[in-house]
């Protein structure tokens, strides 16, 4: 995955939809996707998972387990925004 890649995503409504990569992290030895996904009101929500690799070798976001490692992202993401502001 690569700063501005674009994917697809599958919220946790369901909903499938387009996110783009904003910023890919490492911390705690772990590496981390920070994206971004649009809404209809042209604000855009930001969210952070893992990044692993699955059995071929790609990579692919899964859910952050840890709450030191939660806690640093929503630190982070905060940090984005204001960065973005």
């Amino acid at each position: 995955m690569n700063e501005g890649q674009k994917f697809p995503i599958k919220l946790k409504t369901g909903q499938i939809t387009e996110a783009e990569l904003i910023e890919r992290v490492k911390f705690n030895n772990k590496d981390f996707a920070f994206y971004a996904v649009e809404n209809p009101n042209d604000t855009v929500d930001i969210y952070t998972s893992y990044i692993v690799k699955d059995e071929q070798g790609f990579d692919r976001l899964a859910d952050i387990t840890d709450d030191e490692d939660l806690i640093w992202a929503v630190d982070y993401i905060n940090e984005l925004v204001k960065m973005g502001e």
